[in-house]
């Protein structure tokens, strides 16, 4: 899949506005790995850190507040 990233919260990875990110469908992500990630019925670009209770989607950009998944929003 191919996106255009449009935003500013990924910056600190060199991921600007305007790029095209190339995205491989897997069913799982790695701590630490910068993912395309669906909340509701968004796409988000975010590091993604898998916690015993809940899903931390981080920001490049200290700017932005991380996004907080906890069990039925996973």
């Amino acid at each position: 899949m191919v996106f255009r990233y449009v935003g500013d919260s990924i910056i600190n990875a060199h991921i600007f506005s305007g790029d095209v990110v190339f995205v491989r469908l897997q069913p799982e992500v790695e701590n630490g790995q910068i993912a395309v990630v669906r909340v509701g019925n968004e796409y988000t670009l975010k590091r993604v850190y898998s916690h015993e209770d809940y899903v931390e989607l981080r920001p490049e950009n200290p700017v932005h507040k991380a996004i907080i998944l906890r069990g039925h929003q996973k």
